[in-house]
């Protein structure tokens, strides 16, 4: 049985057929994708841990380290297309999970309208247009 996310992912995508998600084994490519959800997995979600613990003071402590991650992996991003390249991948897909937690928690990343794009298999017409 698999049971942690990032690997149940690139199962469903291996199984699946799933190369414009997840690039093939033994690429440059594939390992770059692993490298971005990786990041997204020890970073980003460790930081909204104390906000879904709903641990008082913590909350607040967890409100701050999402922001500032978030604000630190933002910053120089906004060029790319995507996070591994010019095509939406699963770890793009991952992140729309994680920042769509900022809705939910009341997390104000406006400023940061542009990583919604890295987020959406949208932004490859937006990029070519």
């Amino acid at each position: 049985m698999i049971t942690e996310n990032a690997l149940i992912s690139q199962f469903v995508c291996d199984t699946a057929g799933w190369r414009d998600l997840i690039p093939p084994q033994g690429t440059t490519e594939r390992y770059k994708v692993l490298e971005w959800r990786s990041w997204l997995a020890s970073e980003l979600v460790k930081a909204f841990t104390p906000l879904f613990m709903g641990l008082g003071e913590d909350k607040k402590i967890g409100l701050a380290r999402g922001r500032s991650r978030f604000c630190r992996w933002w910053i120089g991003r906004s060029a790319r297309s995507f996070l591994a390249g010019e095509r939406f991948t699963e770890a793009n897909a991952y992140l729309c999970v994680v920042s769509s937690w900022s809705l939910f928690f009341g997390l104000d990343l406006k400023r940061h309208a542009g990583a919604a794009s890295l987020s959406s298999p949208r932004r490859t017409q937006a990029v070519s247009a």
